[in-house]
């Protein structure tokens, strides 16, 4: 049976046809705005990373400074500990009446320590780097000892003194580059709790953007209202 299409028919078809153009027309403005919403999410992600390698560049290069210092700091300790060795020689040569054998025996200790202390200084090394070049017998002012004339206990005092002040500057040095670590950090945390922030925040935008106000009413509790208002 084909039924008459009336006025009436025609009228309710109509409004019908246009509830679904409607409800049509808003799901594509919310996939629209999902859409949207995603690709700023993307952008937001992007800019933090961008924002991010400069931080974690210069954290790198700090860190990998520390390490060195570090390693430096290992070195000129061994060689003060090699320095207070060849010390102990000398004045056992000078303040004793020594016979000949044994005063070749330390002067070949001290021999065996001055290359105790070139080793040191050739071997330590940061990623191929030497870390006390500054610091071997050469540069200390050790290069020749006589330990039967001279001050060869002055001598060496000289050389544990500048060693103690390379060991003072590279201290001051890891203190410096340990805070500006931290301080690079707290730069960092501070840019990812603002990209946080702020997805928190378009999150709840979404949220209610997207929630009909019968939801939102409906969800509504009077004593989390009153809370909120201070009622």
């Amino acid at each position: 049976m084909i039924e008459k299409i009336t006025p009436s028919n025609v009228t309710s078809i109509s409004a019908g046809r246009k509830q679904n153009i409607q409800n049509t027309a808003v799901s594509d403005v919310r996939t629209e705005e999902t859409e949207t919403s995603s690709s700023e999410t993307q952008q937001t992600a992007a800019q933090i990373r961008n924002r991010l390698d400069s931080p974690y560049l210069q954290a790198r290069d700090v860190q990998a400074n520390i390490s060195f210092q570090q390693s430096r700091n290992y070195a000129l300790l061994d060689v003060n500990s090699k320095l207070h060795d060849l010390r102990s020689l000398a004045l056992q040569y000078t303040n004793n009446n020594l016979s000949l054998p044994e005063q070749d025996a330390i002067v070949a200790k001290a021999e065996q320590a001055l290359y105790a202390i070139d080793q040191t200084a050739a071997s330590s090394q940061f990623l191929g780097t030497k870390v006390i070049s500054d610091a071997d017998s050469r540069e200390l002012g050790l290069e020749v000892i006589n330990l039967e004339t001279g001050d060869p206990v002055g001598q060496i005092n000289s050389a544990m003194k500048k060693v103690a002040a390379k060991l003072a500057m590279n201290s001051a040095q890891s203190d410096t580059a340990d805070i500006r670590l931290e301080n690079i950090k707290k730069s960092a945390a501070d840019i990812i709790s603002e990209f946080q922030a702020e997805q928190t925040a378009r999150s709840i935008m979404n949220a209610i953007q997207n929630a009909s106000p019968d939801d939102m009413y409906s969800g509504l509790e009077s004593s989390k209202t009153a809370e909120l208002l201070g009622i």
